[in-house]
């Protein structure tokens, strides 16, 4: 399916934070090989942040996903859905790309008025019957960011001759927040992210704080952990474990401040999680610690990065389970030493680069 150049097209991908972020591959391949093309995107009031102020975005249509789902809110729910479908059929849009494809998601593009509805035929929930054109990604290895690259290889454009890029943009004002969190100090700068929205994510704290006592004393660097809100309990737990003082920033960051936050970085240190995405779209160098997830779909996009994966025959990982049903955590395979040998390697290729 060939464009002109000149379509309206709304992309529907509200959520998640890393799958937000891996769809902005799709909107900069779309724009790399048609300006002219004028670009909508339905996301979750949760995620609206990232996207805010994005040239490349002509509006954002946002819905409070968590407020739709409480029951006593449903009536105003109802006429909130209606409102904002009543929105999008005014806009006429020619085309519509679901990247969620599941129904509630479906729906929306089904009744939208778009002559060309397109989703991705491992739609779930259902909401294959809304699109009149399905995307072939049955790979299951596929990553997640070639995934939704399919899409732009739909409408005929060879995504091999461009560069895959996550356009992200923040101000100046971002900038001045994180100089007033992060000292000036001429040191090796490198951030930690403990947390993940799966408990069988996440890695020790003890572990962390492990780690994070070597790079200051050792490798004197500025170590800084981040976090959003829910995260700062934690981050301070892992800093009261600790010999020497970290900077702790959980909780003082919105997405976009966290990403200037990550782009000042040379190095991040991981869970599987949306930071760890987002350090990648800022191109930042990853350590990323995976178990029960499986990195050749979710893990760091592209080059420069060390996943940690241990895999050996004792363990059931990537099981994809949210709680861990073993009394041998997979996450728990992976040592202290093991992610000190992997920033040394990231720091020796940084020397040589003469970054």
């Amino acid at each position: 399916m060939n464009l002109k150049g000149n379509e309206k097209i709304l992309i529907i991908k509200p959520s998640a934070f890393g799958d937000v972020i891996h769809a902005l591959a799709l909107l900069n391949s779309l724009k790399s090989a048609y300006p002219g093309l004028s670009i909508f995107w339905l996301v979750n009031k949760e995620y609206a942040d990232l996207l805010a102020n994005n040239p490349l975005i002509e509006r954002l249509y946002i819905f409070d996903r968590k407020r739709w789902g409480r029951k006593r809110n449903l009536p105003a729910t109802m006429r909130e859905i209606g409102s904002l479908l009543n929105s999008v059929r005014r806009e006429r849009f020619d085309l519509i790309i679901d990247l969620q494809c599941l129904l509630r998601s479906g729906l929306i593009t089904r009744f939208s008025g778009a002559g060309y509805r397109i989703g991705l035929s491992d739609a779930r929930e259902g909401s294959g019957f809304c699109y009149n054109y399905k995307v072939e990604v049955t790979d299951k290895k596929r990553h997640a960011v070639d995934r939704y690259l399919k899409v732009a290889q739909f409408f005929g454009i060879d995504t091999k001759k461009q560069k895959v890029a996550f356009p992200l943009i923040w101000s100046k004002d971002e900038d001045s927040t994180i100089r007033s969190i992060i000292p000036s100090s001429g040191k090796i700068r490198i951030a930690i992210n403990a947390h993940a929205r799966w408990e069988s994510k996440c890695w020790s704290q003890a572990r962390f704080a492990r780690v994070a006592d070597k790079l200051i004393h050792d490798y004197h660097a500025d170590v800084v952990f981040t976090g959003g809100p829910g995260d700062v309990a934690a981050v301070e737990n892992i800093a009261m474990m600790m010999r020497e003082t970290p900077i702790l920033a959980a909780g003082k960051t919105s997405a976009l401040e966290l990403a200037a936050l990550l782009a000042a970085m040379d190095l991040v240190i991981t869970n599987d999680s949306g930071p760890m995405h987002l350090s990648v779209a800022v191109n930042v160098p990853v350590i990323a610690l995976f178990g029960p997830t499986d990195p050749l779909k979710t893990g760091p996009y592209g080059n420069g990065n060390i996943v940690i994966h241990k895999t050996d025959g004792r363990l059931c990982a990537p099981c994809m389970r949210k709680e861990c049903l073993k009394p041998q955590h997979c996450m728990d395979a992976i040592c202290v030493e093991d992610v000190l040998e992997a920033v040394d390697i990231i720091i020796e290729k940084k020397k040589h680069a003469g970054i």
